[in-house]
């Protein structure tokens, strides 16, 4: 039988021990260095990032240095790298909505307006552009005219304060020019079975608008026009009518000369256009430059008038009204609401 031989041990020297060592430290070294080579991260952080106001700091426990004070699907959406659309004007107004609320003059409150209700009153801008977008569900009746005019149809649907200024209107027409010739021919829509005014001008379903006829002594129903209305074109302004479309803004407009219609706006606002020599559309314009603390003051004779125009707000408006003291507040249909408020404002 042969014998086992046994192999001498080997043992690790000191020189092997050290090279094993340092040979692990520059492998750990060189993973590192390709480790953050290949994640590496920004020197700084992009603006905004990571940082919240007011000296609290970002939320640590994310990774994507998302600020605290962002919507919570915003921030789900960053950092998911989602692509947002460019923002829409009501995340604009919206954004607008959140600054410091002005500090409101005296003896006046505000008053939270829905602005939906941008599209009612009396003081809305309509146009080809513009076209009608409130409601016109109150509307009334002529059950309350004069007898100081005709009516073409008599279950004209209309607002019940335009009956009452055109009552007053032709009381002064009938006195002037003794006859009783006007007729109302129609208000929100064009009469189907006769064609004397067959534009559908754009302001006539929102109930303020009337088109106005002469009835003569034989029966025969006239159009006015501006050869033959000396008296309404120099005098309607007198109890709140207006023209709303004239030769003289018909390129603003998109609509036609129309001489035989009618809007009611008010009669402090009619005065205002008539003697600053404004069409609707540009008075309307104007307005957009008075806010409450530069209002347009205007004087009937007996009481000061303040007009100024507040832009809207998404959601919900804060309209400044006086306190003490009767207002109107009117939507101009574009983009805000306009006061009309007895007294100076803020007095």
């Amino acid at each position: 039988m042969k014998k086992k031989v046994m192999k001498p041990r080997r043992h690790l020297s000191f020189r092997g021990f050290v090279v094993i060592v340092v040979t692990f430290i520059i492998a750990v070294w060189l993973y590192d260095v390709a480790s953050r080579s290949f994640h590496k991260q920004p020197d700084t952080y992009p603006a905004g990032e990571g940082i919240v106001p007011e000296g609290t700091f970002a939320d640590t426990e994310s990774s994507d240095n998302v600020t605290l004070d962002k919507d919570p699907e915003e921030a789900v959406k960053e950092a998911g790298k989602v692509e947002e659309e460019p923002a829409t004007e009501i995340e604009v107004v919206e954004a607008a909505a959140t600054l410091p609320k002005p500090t409101l003059p005296a003896n006046c409150v505000a008053m939270p307006i829905d602005t939906k209700e941008i599209g009612d009153g009396e003081l809305l801008l309509l146009d080809s552009e513009h076209p009608f977008r409130g409601s016109a569900t109150d509307l009334s009746d002529f059950s309350e005219k004069s007898e100081n005019y005709l009516m073409r149809v008599n279950d004209l649907p209309i607002r019940s304060e335009v009956v009452t200024a055109l009552n007053k209107m032709t009381a002064a027409y009938v006195m002037v020019m003794e006859q009783t010739d006007l007729m109302v021919y129609s208000t929100t829509g064009p009469v189907s079975d006769v064609c004397l005014y067959p534009e559908d001008l754009p302001d006539r379903v929102n109930g303020y608008s009337v088109d106005m006829c002469y009835y003569t002594e034989e029966g025969d129903i006239i159009g006015i026009n501006v050869e033959n209305n000396p008296w309404l074109a120099n005098n309607a302004y007198l109890y709140g009518f207006v023209r709303s479309y004239t030769g003289a803004d018909e390129e603003v407009t998109g609509v036609p000369s129309a001489p035989y219609h009618l809007r009611y706006v008010g009669k402090v606002h009619s005065m205002i256009m008539h003697e600053e020599g404004l069409t609707l559309t540009a008075y309307i314009d104007a307005l957009s430059t008075h806010p409450i603390t530069d209002p347009y003051y205007w004087d009937d004779g007996s009481t000061t008038w303040s007009v100024y125009y507040v832009p809207a707000t998404a959601g919900t408006t804060e309209v400044p009204v006086p306190l003490n003291a009767n207002y109107d507040i009117s939507g101009n249909n574009v983009d805000g609401f306009i006061v009309t408020a007895e007294g100076r404002i803020g007095e």
